[in-house]
């Protein structure tokens, strides 16, 4: 469904609203610049749900705070996985991070080809089934299943490699 003239107009003319947001919550030009752009994104993807009438810059200011958050939740989650991979490779459980040795393992998980990034990504960051990780990469669960198994054993055999 595309947006109405006057509601996309709207969201454009706000978008110095959501930039100075932005940056009070990112601190940093370009995370701000991204959450802008993620924010709009969703904006005229939902624009039909905006009731005409009501205060525009609201909506997209809570649409701002919630893909801010929604961020944040998503760094936490790579963040815990990066620990327990860190985890598994010291053997210790209960160590404070290693901040290099968690650079090391997101140098890793980059060093993989793209299908197997995206499946360790998708899988790890987001906390979601199999069948809900198949359902948004449009595949089945068992496909998910084997690519994620895949994507360890090469992780692992870079981690083996990298002692």
């Amino acid at each position: 469904m595309t947006p109405s003239d006057e509601c996309r107009d709207g969201i454009v003319a706000l978008i110095p609203d959501l930039q100075r947001a932005a940056m009070r919550l990112v601190r940093n030009r370009q995370g701000a610049a991204e959450l802008v752009q993620d924010s709009v994104e969703r904006a005229l993807r939902k624009s039909h749900l905006y009731q005409p009438g009501t205060n525009l810059r609201a909506w997209l200011l809570t649409i701002l705070r919630n893909q801010f958050a929604n961020d944040c939740r998503r760094e936490r989650s790579r963040i815990r996985l990066l620990s327990e991979m860190q985890s598994e490779m010291a053997g210790h459980r209960h160590r404070a991070p290693d901040f290099d040795l968690l650079a090391e393992i997101d140098d890793m998980i980059r060093a993989l080809p793209p299908s197997d990034r995206q499946i360790i990504r998708a899988y790890a960051t987001t906390g979601f089934s199999n069948a809900a990780v198949a359902s948004a990469l449009g595949t089945s669960s068992g496909n998910v299943r084997s690519r994620i198994s895949r994507a360890r054993r090469k992780l692992r055999t870079l981690m083996d490699t990298q002692r």
